[in-house]
């Protein structure tokens, strides 16, 4: 059986991967199971300091553009799909303003850490082993819907059924078609 780092596994695997203990409550049995964690290599102890200082310097840097209550770490993205399925990001953030978009994409490039821009989660499938980077959210927290005379001014956190209904209740038409559509403007 092949294994890739980030699996779980009963017993350690031999190969160029380190391992490391994990203590898990064993969902069947609720007894404690003692799982081995595949990790990357890491040449020595320096190197695993310096990229455990990296990941706190970035998490600090987005704290400090987004703010601290708007940056979640590891957390399940499942709590964010509509099919409610995917492990954790290693980073989830949700700014409120544009400004805050801009900057947490800015210090997502200047870390090299991948990173993704997320709706509502409507037809978002993520896997079991999660994102590795930062998931950016604009669903829930910029999602004005203005209508001027007409014209309609939505952030892309709007989901697409409120600015039909918006639409509707101003006279617009040709928007009609978005109505069933689960999704945000983006």
């Amino acid at each position: 059986m092949k294994y890739e780092i980030g699996d779980f596994v009963s017993k350690p695997v031999t190969g160029t991967c380190k391992i490391e203990d994990v203590l898990s409550m064993d969902p069947m049995g609720g007894k404690n199971t003692k799982l081995y964690y595949l990790m990357k290599p890491v040449e020595d102890e320096k190197e695993k300091i310096y990229e455990m200082e990296r990941k706190m310097d970035f998490y600090k840097e987005l704290c400090s553009v987004a703010g601290k209550e708007n940056v979640a770490v590891d957390e399940q993205m499942s709590r964010h799909t509509t099919f409610r399925i995917g492990g954790p990001a290693d980073y989830f953030v949700t700014p409120s303003k544009e400004e805050e978009i801009e900057a947490v994409i800015r210090v997502c490039r200047q870390y090299n850490i991948p990173f993704y821009i997320m709706g509502n989660g409507s037809n978002l499938l993520v896997g079991d082993k999660g994102y590795r980077g930062a998931v950016i959210q604009i669903f829930k927290k910029m999602y004005s819907i203005e209508v001027k005379e007409n014209q309609i001014c939505a952030q892309a956190g709007a989901l697409l059924s409120k600015i039909a209904a918006k639409a509707l209740k101003a006279g617009l038409t040709g928007f009609e078609f978005a109505s069933g559509i689960p999704g945000a403007l983006g």
